[in-house]
């Protein structure tokens, strides 16, 4: 909440900073009996154990409300679907178990998998994924956050939220995936990275999300719904997303009809102020209702509630066409900006990408079996979500789309100005691994000198003739030894006591030097040791400081932390330790904790 300028992710691509949950998320398993599942909606299966058990006794599944099930091929581990459907969208609705860890589950919408190439089928893997909160990661109110070598590989929803705030947040070198060697099959139960109605939109680099719950990328502004008129230049709105907290005076804010028809956009006088009165709860609760009427089939998920009713002001009279129930409104441009380049987006259960802000663009991106790229706003506004007015300015350039449906790229209604230049479509797909443009870079090669030309051979003066080969010089005799000198006399009884003494003495003297340069030394670390950094290390992780010899003499550390070994997930931490580094030491020297 509330960050500016922050920085956070692991030192390397190889050595990342990850988010993963013991035990998963959702229930996972195969299926074992499957007659009719068109028209009957039933399925059996038996789950596994290291997995949350479909039913609403299981904690993940008792907080949720929306429950999605995917059936998988189980050799190449990819979801069956229909690639010409933006979505799989099959339902779970209730389980019966049957003993042990099976159960009969049974589905909602079913009919649709008449249209897959492949039909569900005895042996296939199957998930059910309640979607609930929170999210792995969630950037709210902030601005330019900076995630960079972060891999996440599991949420209860999505991988990535950022919501409201300034934005201009980057993520480079992300990964949203399955963990190496885990027999897990979905990464999210929701969407992979998910951008609401921020000012400055996400920059998405060198990065890769797959085996969503929803869609890979959603980027958009939101829509707010007028609930009152109390003067002609006050009026109070419904905010389900709840991002106009932070809007400034200033900015502007649009005002549409039901129809999509702008009517008028004008700058706050004044923020948004969070609205209590008397009449909310009635009003809020007739919003619903209100929009069905008017053709917009609007989510069960989304939150109409008191708190967030916010009182917006102007400057100047309102159009009388501003009233309660028959606008729509959203702050202008919010959203607009985003970009994803050199990035690998795949399996998602979902859109490959829904870009409903505009100046969006995806350039140099790999797209692979999902439900196509969409660009602008769907038609009903079910989730409040997009321009209303309409998107403009998207791009979508050097791509390549597999596996992505007979029309890979959507251009919904209300659309202007879309650039589509130097894409690929393809009706298959190959499983590959990571494209190029992930690997993390590798240092230059040293460049190769160019060979010497060789030195010409030596000439013999013309006066001499040629010399014969060199031949081997004859070996040398060993030199002689000196004779031994004679033995010494054994010393005498006065000059044995008299050596004695000296070396009592000497002994005597170096201990008293010792201490004194010992209690020097103890004094310098502790007045150093205000300056040092202090690290507290858990199992796994070691300390390293390797000096440096800085122009005037004085020698300092510096500070490197590593991880020496992986641990499982549920493994407790049990030893422990305190260091304190930016202590002195020697040139070259190499100082090393590691707890073990």
């Amino acid at each position: 909440f509330f960050c500016r300028n922050l920085r956070w992710g692991g030192s390397h691509p190889f050595a990342p900073f990850a988010v993963d949950y013991d035990p998963p998320l959702y229930s996972q398993g195969r299926v074992t009996r499957v007659s009719d599942l068109a028209t009957s909606g039933k399925v059996e299966a038996v789950f596994d154990a290291a997995f949350p058990m479909p039913s609403v006794r299981e904690a993940v599944f008792a907080k949720s409300r929306t429950f999605k099930v995917a059936f998988w091929d189980p050799l190449l581990r990819t979801m069956r679907r229909n690639p010409n459907e933006g979505a799989i969208n099959l339902w779970w609705q209730h389980s019966l178990p049957l003993g042990g860890t099976r159960y009969r589950l049974e589905v909602g919408e079913s009919n649709t998998v008449a249209d897959y190439p492949v039909p569900p089928m005895v042996g296939d893997l199957i998930t059910v994924a309640p979607i609930g909160y929170p999210h792995a990661v969630s950037i709210l109110q902030s601005e330019e956050v900076t995630l960079q070598a972060f891999h996440i590989y599991g949420s209860s929803s999505m991988g990535i939220l950022e919501s409201g705030g300034r934005g201009g947040h980057v993520y480079e070198q992300v990964r949203i995936g399955r963990r190496d060697g885990s027999d897990r099959l979905l990464a999210t139960c929701a969407d992979g990275i998910h951008s609401n109605g921020v000012l400055r939109g996400p920059t998405v680099r060198s990065s890769e999300i797959g085996f969503t719950g929803d869609d890979t990328f959603n980027v958009h502004n939101s829509i707010a719904v007028v609930i009152d008129r109390l003067s002609s230049t006050e009026v109070v709105v419904l905010d389900p997303k709840k991002t106009l907290g932070d809007r400034l005076a200033g900015e502007r804010f649009a005002f549409f009809d039901t129809n999509q028809n702008a009517i008028v956009t004008r700058p706050l006088a004044a923020p948004p102020l969070l609205f209590e009165g008397a009449g909310w709860p009635e009003r809020v609760g007739g919003v619903r209702e209100t929009l069905r009427r008017r053709n917009f089939r609007v989510s069960p998920s989304l939150h109409f509630t008191a708190d967030r009713v916010f009182l917006l002001q102007f400057h100047e009279p309102l159009p009388a066409a501003v009233q309660a129930y028959a606008v729509l409104g959203q702050g202008a441009g919010l959203g607009t900006g985003a970009s994803i380049t050199d990035s690998w987006l795949h399996d998602s259960y979902a859109r490959m990408a829904l870009a409903s802000a505009s100046e969006t663009r995806m350039e140099r991106v790999l797209f692979q079996r999902g439900g196509g790229v969409h660009i602008g706003t769907d038609d009903g506004f079910f989730f409040l979500e997009g321009d209303i007015g309409g998107v403009q300015g998207v791009q979508l350039i050097d791509s390549v789309l597999e596996e992505c449906g007979s029309q890979a790229v959507h251009v919904l209604r209300y659309s202007s100005d879309v650039v589509r230049r130097g894409n690929t479509v393809r009706r298959q797909s190959q499983l590959v691994p990571a494209p190029p443009f992930l690997l993390p870079p590798s240092p230059p090669a040293p460049p190769t000198p160019p060979p010497s030309p060789p030195s010409p051979p030596p000439s013999a003066p013309p006066s001499q003739p040629p010399s014969a080969p060199p031949t081997a010089p004859s070996p040398r005799p060993p030199p002689s030894l000196p004779p031994l000198p004679p033995s010494p006399s054994p010393p005498s009884a006065l000059s044995t006591s008299a050596l004695e003494a000296s070396i009592a003495l000497l002994g005597i003297a170096s201990l008293v030097v010792s201490f004194v340069v010992s209690r020097a030394s103890s004094t310098r670390r502790r007045a150093k040791r205000a300056e040092g950094i202090e690290v507290r290390l858990a199992r796994g992780l070691s300390i390293s400081s390797r000096a440096a010899t800085p122009s005037g003499g004085t020698t300092g550390g510096d500070i490197e932390i590593r991880t020496c070994r992986t641990s499982s997930l549920a493994e407790p931490v049990k030893n422990e330790t305190r260091a304190v580094a930016g202590a002195f030491f020697e040139p070259g020297e190499e100082r090393r904790v590691v707890v073990v």
